[in-house]
């Protein structure tokens, strides 16, 4: 099993829409990835900060949820949106 987390901030102005975005992507996720084991994400005290932890079945998994649409349309409001681009953590 392979298992990461992501963390990542997003500007104060755009919380709304990155909470949106999140829910809808986890959302996609559950109903279309099988082998993903566990997605979920928590927001930090901070209300700008949050963290996605992962578990993904196997190597096939984690590939085919890079691929999906979900995944780029996820990435392409979240990225935008960021003070920084998020950052990945094998674990």
């Amino acid at each position: 099993m392979i298992h990461k987390i992501a963390r990542f901030t997003v500007r104060p102005e755009k919380v709304d829409v990155c909470i949106a975005a999140i829910a809808a992507f986890i959302a996609a996720i559950r109903e279309h990835e099988q082998d993903t084991i566990v997605y979920d994400s928590y927001q930090e005290p901070d209300g700008v900060s949050f963290f996605h932890m992962m578990s993904f079945r196997d190597t096939a998994a984690e590939a085919l949820h890079r691929e999906t649409p979900h995944v780029k349309k996820f990435v392409a409001t979240l990225y935008p949106n960021c003070a920084s681009e998020p950052t990945f953590t094998n674990l």
